[in-house]
């Protein structure tokens, strides 16, 4: 007699090694750099309308331990944010959902336009079709997206700033305290302000003192400054076509990449200054962005496509955490082509000579000089 014979049903090895993973996430409705690292956040396997998502499977494959990528779509299209996985799918029918804790946020994101550069990345799943939410990477391909990462946040592990106080900032500074809180103050509710006043009066260096004193601390990577003058232009402020050997390709101008910087780091101020704002054509450099310098106007909700967008879907918006320092010297003729659409963006704050202030007396002393001295200066070029 034949013993029974019953199929062996042989199970797939179970993975005990980490996986990665890549989440897209929009961030019109939910963003990675939103919460600070260590930060739990949860993503669920099944949409609004109660559906699975598409790779349903990759979502019960997730387990504690593995890495997952996160990466923001339009109109930023980069990677910001490593998590580690720390609870695997769970949940009643219909609301199950895999959760994850933020561990490195990255000072400098890796760009959509760079990951399709790199041959080794060709047949990666999230790039060669990104449409979904959850991807698997492999281990190969993982090594080679945190080798960009690396490579871009080298220069960003510095020393930690040393910090600034309001006492630092009124150092050498001919400006009584309380003037100094007003103007700051209204930095912080305006988020755009312009120094006016003639030349010599130090705008430019108060401008700098004005950004390390809301920081806290000497952090010269959060303060970029540029001169505008006349022939500055859109292309070369916020994005515009550059020639190149083969033809022609859109670059990031100088703010448009400072402003990245700035909404991968939401938790701290950053500060642009413009020197001389007013000899700029500023209806041409600002373009569309003048409304989105209001302070009202920023965050996602408040996106707009810029001139040379690839498609009314690619927007762009300021971050609530960007400032705006201009300079204007009021003795310049430009003066007047600063209009009133620009005007009631900015806080004005006028710096006048400080001959008479004692502060002045007391640092001219410093250098040796008789009272006779001071007051000769005093009446020669401050009347």
């Amino acid at each position: 007699m034949e013993a029974d014979l019953k199929p062996i049903v042989v199970s797939p090895p179970v993975s005990t090694g980490v996986a990665y993973w890549w989440l897209n996430a929009n961030p019109k409705i939910w963003d990675f750099r939103s919460d600070p690292i260590g930060s739990v956040q949860t993503y669920t396997s099944h949409n609004e309308a109660g559906n699975k998502r598409q790779k349903f499977k990759y979502f019960t494959a997730v387990k504690p331990g593995d890495l997952l990528i996160g990466y923001v779509t339009t109109p930023d299209k980069e990677i910001v944010a490593l998590c580690e996985i720390t609870k695997a799918l769970h949940g009643p029918p219909g609301h199950e959902e895999i959760e994850f804790r933020k561990i490195e946020q990255f000072a400098e994101p890796v760009t959509w336009d760079e990951l399709q550069a790199v041959p080794a990345l060709a047949q990666c799943e999230p790039i060669l079709n990104n449409q979904g939410s959850l991807f698997t990477i492999t281990a190969e391909e993982y090594e080679v997206i945190r080798g960009l990462i690396d490579e871009r946040n080298l220069s960003t592990k510095l020393i930690k700033p040393a910090s600034f106080t309001k006492a630092d900032a009124l150092k050498d500074l001919f400006m009584p305290p309380e003037v100094l809180d007003q103007i700051l103050a209204r930095l912080h509710r305006k988020k755009a302000l312009i120094l006016q006043g003639p030349p010599g009066v130090g705008k430019t260096w108060i401008a700098r003192r004005l950004a390390f004193a809301l920081m806290g601390e000497r952090d010269e990577r959060r303060v970029k400054m540029v001169q505008f003058h006349p022939s500055y232009g859109y292309e070369d402020f916020v994005q515009g076509f550059r020639p190149t050997r083969t033809g022609l390709e859109r670059r990031d101008g100088v703010f448009y990449q400072f402003a990245r910087l700035a909404r991968n780091d939401p938790e701290r101020d950053w500060f642009f200054i413009i020197d001389e704002i007013n000899r700029g054509n500023l209806a041409k450099i600002f373009g569309e962005l003048l409304v989105l310098i209001e302070a009202d106007k920023r965050g996602p909700n408040h996106a707009v496509p810029l001139t040379y967008s690839d498609s009314p879907d690619e927007t762009f918006y300021l971050p609530s955490n960007l400032h705006f320092i201009g300079t204007m010297n009021t003795a310049d003729r430009s003066l007047a082509m600063v209009d009133y659409a620009l005007r009631r963006r900015f806080a004005f704050v006028t710096l006048d000579a400080a001959f008479e202030s004692p502060a002045f007396a007391v640092w001219l002393k410093k250098l040796n000089a008789s009272d006779a001295m001071i007051a000769r200066i005093r009446t020669k070029i401050g009347h």
